[in-house]
């Protein structure tokens, strides 16, 4: 075994250059499923909000006895209820798909909530072009249910 003097004492150029390519290539391997499980938070938060804004209308609907409705229109990516009128935007890539709903124009749809809460049965998907969260209103309830898709 050879002695080493506190002048040898170090790594190689080449040690250092083959743990920066093993690096490297594990970054490269996270980065896409990091990114992956940032899209998947981005459509769980955006299906929840648009859950939640569904309940708080069908709510105030029934706190005062008069009818309260959620418009969502795929071609502006957004919703907007009767409680504040403005709209609210979808995050980049996440769109917005409607069935069941009164339209009030061709791709637009109203959720209206009576007065006693009851509602038509809807169904609006959350889609960023991979996965998908389907938000069900329930007839004659007027619930919103959130049921995940692939």
């Amino acid at each position: 075994m050879a002695h080493r003097s506190p002048a040898d004492a170090g790594f190689t150029l080449l040690e250092l250059l083959v743990v920066l390519a093993v690096a490297a290539l594990a970054l490269t391997a996270a980065v896409p499923a990091m990114q992956s499980s940032h899209d998947q938070a981005t459509l769980r938060a955006t299906a929840a909000s648009l859950g939640a804004a569904l309940r708080s209308a069908r709510s105030e609907a029934i706190r005062s006895n008069r009818p309260q409705t959620l418009t969502v229109d795929p071609a502006t990516r957004s919703w907007s209820t009767s409680l504040d009128g403005r709209p609210h935007l979808l995050p980049p890539g996440v769109g917005l798909h409607v069935r069941g709903a009164a339209r009030s124009n061709h791709d637009s749809g109203v959720i209206r909530f009576e007065r006693d809460g009851s509602a038509a049965a809807t169904v609006i998907e959350v889609s960023d072009g991979r996965r998908s969260a389907l938000i069900e209103v329930q007839w004659p309830t007027g619930a919103a249910r959130l049921r995940w898709g692939a």
